[in-house]
């Protein structure tokens, strides 16, 4: 047989091998695009994993300070709720670096924004293990802040460029959750590490694991996205355009208690709660991760919560927060009672904060690109102002704090009510006529 007639008789078998396993119904599979397409789902992976935990550590620092508050007060000889300007420090410079460092991560790149942002927080955590008084441990929480934020805003602008718009509102929600699981697991790992080697080796452990966690996300994430010049401007636009309107303005009301609640009632509990609870590293760790359950069950039942309605869903959820707050006045003093009641609280705010974010998406309209951003902003700054209540309100003690963050907590599920009152009206009245 001539080559060009074997070569004809291998391509005829080979047709004829593809058509049998065709119609045996396996699928015939390109066995160098499975090779290409392989690696980077790794790498995609990788990059997910990678950018989760990072995200983790560096929200955590926020909550960090809680449970070293009295160390903090003690060492610095202030009183036991000054340190709680800590998280205000933090929470403000997080908010405002966070608006401006889109714009930085389109001109940069938002890779090495993101590298730049935590190693700056990683020198704010180190120097703070160092501090010794509170104006200069606000001083390195505000250099903390500004690298968390920054990089918060490249990892979006990351994101965005990267997922389909269809995908856009599920990774909305999960990006949200996660900032729900830091403020859970943020205290509780700062627990045993003040148990371990006090709290200077929180916030020393806390920028080693920044930076090893920077580097991973620096190894793994693709290169760097440049993009418009310009988008400062527009999302202050949008965002400005949101803050108007009437619905999307109460809403955001609506989401400062959500973090806030969380943080104000973690540094009440700290600073005011039964010392026999609070003084017990084994007792407190094991109540603040008990919290940690809830989120993960939410998490996983994020598909069907997605389906029903946000505005109600996020009523309810802040109802139940604002319960699980006020319960804390007579059932506090029993470290079973604290546990459920602090599970339920994380319950609702898991719940909630993911919802309001969809509320928000549907009521944007066309200025929609800036909702995660504005939610974003509205968490934080209610994590970093409402533990400020702790102060003024500490001579009355615990009760008096919790209640005051369970009615903030009941105003937030009443404005959502009315939003969703104001949306159904237009159609209740076109149905009438």
């Amino acid at each position: 047989m001539s080559s060009s007639g074997a070569q004809d008789a291998n391509n005829t078998a080979s047709t004829a091998n593809a058509a049998g396993a065709d119609d045996a119904g396996a699928p015939v599979v390109d066995e160098t695009e499975a090779v290409a397409v392989a690696p980077s789902w790794e790498r995609r992976r990788r990059a997910i994993a990678a950018m989760v935990v990072t995200s983790v550590l560096v929200a955590g620092q926020l909550y960090a300070v809680i449970p070293v508050l009295a160390e903090l007060a003690r060492d610095w000889k202030v009183p036991p709720t000054a340190p709680a300007s800590l998280i205000t420090s933090f929470g403000l410079v997080c908010a405002v670096a966070f608006v401006l460092g889109g714009s930085a991560a389109r001109r940069l790149g938002t890779r090495p924004v993101i590298t730049l942002a935590l190693a700056a927080l990683a020198f704010g955590g180190a120097a703070l293990a160092a501090a010794t008084s509170l104006a200069a441990g606000e001083a390195f929480r505000i250099v903390q802040g500004a690298g968390a934020g920054f990089f918060f805003a490249a990892v979006l602008t990351h994101l965005r460029d990267r997922v389909d718009p269809g995908q856009w509102p599920g990774t909305a929600r999960r990006a949200v959750l996660t900032l729900v699981g830091a403020a859970v697991a943020g205290p509780a790992l700062a627990e045993v590490v003040a148990g371990l080697v006090g709290w200077r080796g929180v916030f020393g452990v806390g920028a080693v694991a920044v930076v090893w966690s920077g580097a991973w996300l620096h190894l793994v994430l693709g290169r760097a996205v440049h993009g418009p010049r310009g988008v400062l401007r527009t999302t202050l636009r949008q965002t400005g355009t949101l803050l108007v309107r009437p619905r999307t303005a109460l809403l955001c009301l609506a989401a400062l208690p959500v973090f806030g609640g969380m943080a104000a009632v973690g540094v009440a509990l700290e600073a005011l709660g039964p010392t026999a609870l609070t003084a017990d590293t084994d007792t407190m760790f094991a109540v603040r991760a008990s919290a940690a359950i809830p989120v993960v069950v939410v998490a996983a039942a994020d598909h069907f919560l997605r389906r029903l309605r946000a505005l109600r869903l996020a009523a309810l959820a802040l109802a139940v927060t604002a319960a699980a707050t006020a319960g804390l006045w007579a059932g506090g003093g029993s470290a079973g009672a604290l546990a459920a009641l602090l599970a339920t609280a994380a319950l609702g705010v898991a719940v909630a904060a993911p919802a309001l974010v969809d509320a928000l998406d549907a009521a944007a309209g066309t200025a929609r690109d800036s909702v995660l951003s504005l939610s974003f902003v509205a968490f934080v700054l209610g994590a970093g102002f409402f533990p400020r209540l702790v102060a003024p309100l500490a001579g009355s003690g615990l009760s008096a704090v919790v209640v005051v963050v369970a009615v903030l907590e009941l105003v937030a599920a009443g404005l959502v009510i009315a939003v969703d009152q104001r949306r159904r009206a237009p159609a209740d009245r076109t149905s009438a006529d």
